[in-house]
């Protein structure tokens, strides 16, 4: 059931498999020299299948995967590049699902949130976190932030420190902001939010947050987007930049409400948000998704926002990767199936923006299509995407595993 919840929040429903006979076959060892075009291979499978997991990037270039909805819980697993096998890690303390890990300047991952429990009537949400430590394979538990939260963004600042915003508390979303420091292993507060982060609710029962948080060239973090705090999940276009050095908060509102989109910090240092859902309920059980193709961009010198080009498609709930010859690569997540409320269709599809900014050209189609899945850029150039659900109506977390290699990336 949990997993079912957590991928019905996705408004998933799976398609065909990219085609095996295609010219872009990443089956073939020689595909890179046949066909000069980016494209997709099996990576081997997970040891269990995830969804709602988290993908770190190690100071050793491998990937640490942990936690995920129902079995996935408190496990984890190493990904290896060098070998493209996936061999058991130590298990975290308690099962997390949509948490957020964290690669600290000292090359561990702080692990936080995820882990809710309800009982007779009773919310409870865990105060605490875990660190891993990839010399020894361990996890280490940690306090958590001083208020007790959940669904927040956490972001490691230039200064070594981790800034969480919002979330929601036990009866609505947060303001608050906090500071971890791993040196010291103290919580602070900092200043709130001009507004809280917004609340999304859901009729299935779970909250959930939809804005994006960006870590700056210059340090500050923007906070971008989500849905409104009410029942209605109306998506907003509120935008708040963070100063480390101040501790404040100012607005930067950007022109379109959205939710369950990206955010992307481009090799120019400015900020590419493309997509999401704007959202309309009118209270009752029926509500519609407004799937975007717009983008904005974000010039932090400036404080401004200006429209980026359009996507081809409709998306959310997808991830975006910058390359490294500065192209954004959009994977998976769902297209709008206007009329039918919470239900789409799950892509197969890839985007890639050309480094030159404009326009969005189609990149050859996952193996597998998926929502909630993760990406992370490999130290060749290549992205490794892990998990996520699919095989409507069952929701069900995948073991499967794939690597998209553009025409930069190196041979393994």
């Amino acid at each position: 059931m949990k997993t079912f919840l957590w991928c019905c929040m996705l408004l998933a429903a799976a398609i065909a498999r990219a085609d095996d006979t295609a010219p872009a076959d990443c089956g073939k060892n020689h595909f890179i020299l046949d066909d000069p075009a980016a494209c997709w291979q099996d990576t081997g499978a997970l040891h269990v299948p995830r969804a709602g997991h988290t993908a770190t990037l190690l100071l050793d270039g491998r990937v640490l995967v942990a936690g995920g909805a129902e079995e996935a819980g408190s496990s984890a697993e190493i990904y290896d590049p060098s070998t493209g096998r996936w061999t058991l890690a130590a298990s975290l303390h308690v099962a997390r699902t949509g948490h957020s890990a964290i690669r600290l300047a000292d090359g561990r991952v702080l692990a936080l949130g995820g882990h809710t429990t309800f009982v007779s009537g009773v919310y409870t949400i865990d105060d605490t976190g875990e660190i891993y430590d990839p010399a020894s394979d361990s996890w280490s538990t940690v306090p958590g932030p001083l208020t007790p939260r959940d669904d927040f963004s956490a972001t490691l600042l230039k200064d070594g420190r981790v800034l969480v915003v919002g979330g929601y508390g036990y009866d609505d979303g947060l303001a608050s902001c906090e500071l971890y420091d791993p040196a010291t292993g103290r919580w602070t507060e900092t200043g709130s939010l001009l507004r809280p982060v917004p609340r999304r609710w859901a009729p299935v029962g779970m909250r959930a947050w939809a804005h994006t948080t960006t870590l700056l060239a210059d340090g500050r973090v923007l906070v971008a987007g989500g849905f409104a705090s009410d029942e209605l999940m109306n998506a907003v276009s509120l935008a708040d930049v963070y100063d480390p050095a101040t501790g404040l908060w100012t607005a930067h509102d950007m022109s379109v409400a959205r939710g369950y989109h990206t955010a992307t910090l481009l090799a120019d240092g400015r900020v590419m948000v493309t997509g999401g859902n704007w959202r309309t309920c009118d209270g009752g059980p029926g509500c519609l998704d407004n799937l975007l193709m717009t983008t904005e961009i974000f010039d932090p010198p400036t404080n401004s926002w200006a429209a980026g080009p359009p996507l081809l498609a409709p998306h959310e709930s997808y991830t975006a990767t910058l390359l490294g010859d500065g192209s954004l690569l959009l994977v998976g997540g769902t297209r709008n199936n206007r009329g039918t409320p919470y239900f789409t269709t799950l892509l197969g599809e890839v985007d890639a923006l050309p480094a030159s900014g404009a326009p969005w050209t189609s990149a050859p189609p996952l193996r597998t299509p998926r929502i909630g899945q993760t990406t992370t850029l490999l130290a060749d150039g290549s992205v490794l995407v892990v998990g996520g659900c699919g095989n409507f109506p069952s929701w069900t977390p995948l073991a499967s595993a794939e690597i998209y290699r553009p025409p930069h990336a190196s041979t393994p």
